[in-house]
């Protein structure tokens, strides 16, 4: 039996974990954080997790810094630092965090040190210094975009490797230190299956135009249906203003950023859910949102649209507004149950954790080479 790991984990100086109720934005890789070192503490190995001092302790050990996370920090107020320079406080403390970790790794001796996008690209100079502790990093960010990849080039090595969360993610360069995909996973509990949906169509996520929300609502018009829309717009308001907000009434209604929980039921009871992305989406978290709740996601076949939706069985994966507006009407061949039971199978967060832990071992196993 292989021996068990002490690991080093962290995500961010900018929010506690776990992520807390009610938090105002998206930060998907925070829960996804927490599920792995619940789980990897779960199969006895020892988690350390270093978070800002008001983080809470779950089955994993929490390692508290001393600072309050950032975006609560009222001494170091990011919230009142110039649009486009807060990264740079953010990018110091993530860096006070990590080198916490290789002060307390001289005493623990911790295997491996897994990393949660962003932060890699804050880290790079400081992981070089200590080749002897394996490094993962789970890309959360498309590489598509250039100076990332550029970044990931310049300060590749050996002992930092990289896991996908798509295959598809991958495509800009196949030849990074890739050490696995591990899909993203999710607890299937917290979202109530329904087989006899409402007569409306949901789109979740940021309002962006890479999201697709303005095509989703000429879809919605096409085929004479309500659309409720999910997400905040803060990050592009002149999109907003200008596509989305003149659009709405009585049919197209925006429904704000809502909790997890008012989010499971909006899923629940839509008929479809739908995902007109126009970028390279690495994973995509709504599509297994929907999916929990038996509804069928209809996508653009973009970025990992097609590795994580089932063609025909659990959804649409379509090329054009015209091949969407088809999906829409032909929505009730998608057998519900099926839909959920596909995704169960697939993105559970035991079978993320599993996964995690075989990419942990084949890198201590290269390692030791």
């Amino acid at each position: 039996m292989p021996k068990k790991l002490k690991i080093a984990t962290m995500v961010s100086s900018e929010v506690p974990v776990p992520l807390p109720k009610n938090f105002p934005r998206a930060y998907a890789s925070i829960p996804l954080a927490v599920e792995i070192a619940n789980g990897m503490a779960e199969k006895k190995h020892t988690v350390h997790f270093f978070a800002p001092k008001d983080s809470k302790q779950e089955k994993y050990k929490l390692i508290k810094a001393d600072f309050v996370s950032l975006d609560r920090n009222k001494i170091v107020n990011i919230k009142k630092t110039k649009s486009g320079t807060s990264w740079v406080t953010v990018s110091l403390f993530d860096q006070h965090l990590l080198s916490l970790i290789y002060k307390r790794s001289q005493k623990e001796k911790y295997d491996l040190i897994h990393l949660h996008g962003p932060i890699d690209r804050r880290c790079f100079p400081i992981c070089e210094l200590f080749p002897d502790i394996p490094v993962v990093y789970t890309m959360h960010d498309p590489l598509s975009i250039n100076w990332r990849l550029d970044l990931h080039r310049f300060f590749k090595t050996k002992h930092q490797h990289l896991v996908s969360i798509s295959n598809a993610q991958r495509r800009p360069d196949p030849k990074l230190n890739w050490a696995g995909t591990v899909y993203n996973g999710m607890d299937f509990s917290k979202y109530k299956f329904n087989p006899k949906p409402k007569d409306y169509l949901f789109y979740a996520g940021r309002i962006l135009a890479r999201k697709g929300v303005y095509e989703a609502i000429q879809v919605a018009k096409a085929t004479n249906n309500k659309l409720l829309i999910a997400g905040d717009y803060f990050s592009q308001k002149h999109y907003w203003e200008t596509k989305i907000k003149p659009n709405l009434g009585t049919k197209i209604k925006y429904v704000g950023f809502v909790t997890p929980k008012q989010l499971s039921v909006y899923y629940a009871n839509a008929k479809a859910s739908l995902m007109p992305i126009k970028w390279e989406e690495p994973f995509g978290l709504t599509f297994i949102e929907s999916m929990a709740a038996g509804t069928p996601p209809i996508s653009f076949d973009r970025g990992s649209a097609s590795e994580v939706i089932k063609h025909g069985k659990s959804g649409f994966v379509v090329k054009t507004l015209t091949q969407m507006i088809k999906a829409v009407k032909n929505i009730d061949q998608i057998d519900r149950a099926e839909c959920r039971k596909y995704a169960e199978e697939k993105f559970g967060i035991q079978k993320m954790v599993d996964e995690y832990e075989k990419v942990y071992y084949k890198i201590l196993k290269k390692s030791k080479k």
